[in-house]
């Protein structure tokens, strides 16, 4: 399965109706597309929680592109990029004013008292962003709550703990591996930033073959190794755009990309918009 193949799917679905709504239900799901030019933002502060109980959103983007904010910065919420968030908090989330895609997701507002503490639990210890695989049994868990169709409130219940668990488990599982691996590949890309590093390179570096590096790394990040050494890089290309002034040929030398017009190239996938364009928006 492919983000989007479920995409298509969940897009059926909201054809026929979505899940159940109305004042008792545990939760609410759909799949949405937000169009260029929409309005669309949210902002945790000035969203009420019905009868004053806090409740969790939880966002995976299938296509496109959104932006997620909250006390620890901002993040790009691309293709598999998901957040947690709790409602009444200081976060925000939108598709940019000058988004150059659709940006489409699946959403999950769950309202379940137990379920949205230990959900607010695991945010506060690992953060609300999560990168998933289409393959996750997150995904797959999520996704099923927004096909719904469940027998009974009992029946809804279990499909909101199944998806709760399987959540804590890539978590978890992340949290003690990621950490670790994670942090040596960025230090060390960081290290030799204006060269290109490979994956071959990581592996020797390691001690393992290509292929064990890449099926670990992906097992515990969620993102393949190339992804990642090229996220890290970007990253720090946007920084230069930010803060900077210098060209966009300086920065493709400082960040290991051949010239700006690799830059320019692999920015625009990542983004969804052109370098020019992004240091405008910061200006």
């Amino acid at each position: 399965m492919s983000f989007g193949s479920l995409k298509d799917r969940l897009e059926r679905l909201e054809r026929f109706g979505g899940t159940r709504w109305g004042p008792d239900a545990l939760y609410h799901a759909r799949a949405e597309t937000r169009r260029i030019g929409e309005n669309y933002h949210w902002d945790g502060l000035r969203r009420g929680a019905p009868g004053g109980q806090p409740f969790a959103v939880f966002q995976v983007t299938l296509s496109g592109r959104g932006v997620y904010e909250d006390e620890r910065g901002a993040v790009a919420l691309t293709e598999g990029v998901a957040f947690l968030a709790l409602v009444p908090s200081n976060h925000r989330y939108y598709l940019p004013e000058n988004s150059e895609t659709p940006w489409s997701f699946f959403w999950a507002v769950i309202r379940h008292p137990y379920i949205v503490e230990r959900l607010a639990a695991q945010r506060r210890e690992f953060g609300a962003t999560r990168t998933l695989t289409p393959e996750s049994l997150v995904v797959a868990r999520a996704a099923a709550l927004c096909e719904g169709g469940f027998r009974d409130r009992f029946d809804e219940e279990a499909a909101l703990f199944s998806f709760l668990l399987e959540l804590e488990r890539y978590t978890h599982q992340a949290g003690r591996g990621q950490t670790r691996l994670e942090d040596e590949v960025r230090a060390y890309v960081l290290q030799n930033l204006e060269r290109p590093v490979d994956v071959s390179e990581l592996a020797r570096r390691f001690g393992m073959s290509r292929s064990r590096f890449s099926h670990r790394f992906k097992a515990l990040s969620g993102a393949t190794p190339a992804r990642f050494l090229l996220d890290v890089r970007l990253d720090i290309a946007a920084r230069h755009l930010a803060h900077s002034s210098v060209t966009l040929t300086h920065i493709a030398q400082q960040t290991g990309f051949a010239d700006a017009n690799h830059l320019c190239k692999a920015f625009r996938r990542r983004f969804h918009m052109s370098p020019g364009t992004f240091r405008r928006q910061l200006r």
